[in-house]
């Protein structure tokens, strides 16, 4: 509490042409006079509903039962905090949930580790998945072996280099060895679960893969941000196919993308001989006909194809690996060290100014205040 009359001894003080030397108070029962005037009184109305109001928005409340936010922020963490009832999958018990069988065709890029990284912390909010990893290499790559020796994943990784003849096309059907190794390395191990193709490029929400879990056959459902449309999905009216909203629609019995679609391991056993084609923009649609399946043999997942979980983006390539980290100024420096985590150019292809770069090691270890 204050002191009403400690306030008003600071508040109010004699002229000081009625005593020039110093400055007395009032007593209390003068500056009760005071507060006759209308002014005053304004004053101290004003005052009181500041102080109150800043209380108010001071301490937390009981009805939020939580620390004081930013009003703008309010509902973003009351949202942050609610849980939803339903479990993400119909059972509890994981050993009981389906085996999801991720097959990622990669290649080696100064953007692959980058993809790899993040699709794997995607990957790893996901129970009961064994990621096949397909490269496009003859040879191990050196960076994606230093990935995986710290990955926290159940994977298997096949060297899968695209045949001489179709790198030699124009227009190359890239992707297709991979995918046809995994699925090989599936049915020969006669595996029971979902195989999903799943690019090391897209974005993927973890509902994606709870909505395939339990594919009989083939599941379908949207992608975004395929060709100048926004979207590939499936046309559904009262749960029936009425056709297929795609940029692509040439030759397609299935026109959907790679990322719209998984298929149950144990029913691409049983057709057999299923193999994706080496035909430039007709892959999805000859694996999808190599299953033998009719329009009825779909599951329409995604709240009837109402909902995006995974978007077909492509990563932006930020640095192109200039060789001048191998440059001995930089010897005996944490760089060497770095300099085995990335992909570099060879000189030769790399165009840089000598002095330009003489100018900008120079700078490098110039410390500046």
């Amino acid at each position: 509490a204050v002191d009403t009359r400690l306030m008003c001894q600071h508040s109010f003080q004699t002229s000081p042409a009625s005593s020039p030397s110093a400055t007395k108070t009032l007593p209390f029962h003068s500056v009760m006079k005071h507060r006759s005037n209308p002014l005053v009184l304004l004053l101290l109305v004003v005052t009181a509903i500041m102080l109150l109001f800043a209380i108010m928005h001071t301490y937390p409340t009981d009805s939020l039962n939580q620390h004081y936010v930013n009003p703008d922020r309010l509902q973003l963490d009351l949202i942050s905090q609610r849980q939803d009832p339903k479990p993400v999958s119909p059972v509890r018990d994981l050993a009981d949930l389906p085996m999801i069988y991720p097959i990622t065709p990669t290649y080696g890029r100064s953007a692959q580790i980058a993809d790899l990284t993040r699709l794997s912390q995607t990957l790893m909010l996901v129970p009961n998945i064994h990621w096949i990893i397909c490269e496009d290499s003859w040879t191990p790559n050196r960076l994606l072996q230093l990935f995986l020796k710290d990955l926290k994943l159940n994977f298997t990784l096949i060297l899968t280099p695209m045949p001489a003849k179709y790198r030699r096309l124009k227009k190359q059907p890239k992707g297709c060895t991979a995918r046809n190794a995994g699925l090989k390395w599936l049915t020969d191990s006669n595996k029971d679960g979902v195989l999903y193709f799943m690019d090391d490029d897209n974005t993927y929400d973890i509902r994606v893969f709870e909505e395939m879990r339990w594919t009989q056959r083939v599941s379908m459902w949207p992608v975004g941000l395929v060709t100048e449309l926004a979207v590939s999905s499936p046309i559904l009216k009262n749960g029936h196919l009425l056709g297929w909203y795609d940029g692509y629609m040439i030759k397609r019995k299935f026109a959907i993308d790679m990322a719209g679609f998984a298929t149950n391991v144990q029913f691409m056993i049983k057709v057999g001989g299923v193999e994706m084609p080496y035909m430039h923009g007709l892959e999805e649609d000859g694996y999808l006909r190599a299953l033998k399946i009719g329009y009825g043999d779909i599951e329409f997942k995604a709240d009837g194809c109402t909902k995006i979980y995974v978007w077909h983006t492509r990563t932006q390539w930020s640095s192109r690996g200039s060789p001048m980290i191998i440059n001995s100024h930089y010897d005996g420096t944490n760089l060497r060290k770095l300099q085995s985590r990335i992909m570099l150019s060879s000189r030769q292809n790399w165009k840089i100014n000598s002095s330009y770069e003489a100018w900008l090691i120079k700078e490098q270890f110039s410390i500046h205040n």
